[in-house]
C-alpha cells in the first residue's frame, strides 16, 4: 500500500504499480488459455488476497482482468 484516502465516506487504498495486469497478460499470450499451473497459482494468489480484505472487512468494488495485477517474471508464462 502506498497510500489510502476516503472519497465519499469510502476507503480507497493505492497500491504500487506492479508489472502487468490480467487482461494484458491474456493478450501478450494471444488470447490462449494458460495451463492449469498457472491458472492455479493466479487462483491461489487471487482467493488469497480476497481471504485478507474480507478478514479486514473491505471490499473490492471493481473485480476485472483489468484490476488484477501481477509481479510476474517474463520465463513464468
Amino acid at each position: 500500500m502506498t497510500e489510502h484516502f476516503y472519497f465519499r465516506n469510502h476507503l480507497c487504498i493505492a497500491m504500487e504499480l506492479l508489472s502487468i495486469n490480467l487482461y494484458e497478460l491474456i493478450k501478450a499470450n494471444g488470447f490462449v488459455g494458460f495451463t492449469t499451473a498457472l491458472i492455479r497459482r493466479f487462483t491461489s494468489q487471487m482467493l488469497m488476497s480476497l481471504s485478507l480484505m474480507r478478514h479486514h472487512r473491505i471490499v473490492h468494488c471493481d473485480l476485472k482482468p483489468e484490476a488484477s495485477a501481477f509481479s510476474i517474471r517474463l520465463n513464468s508464462y
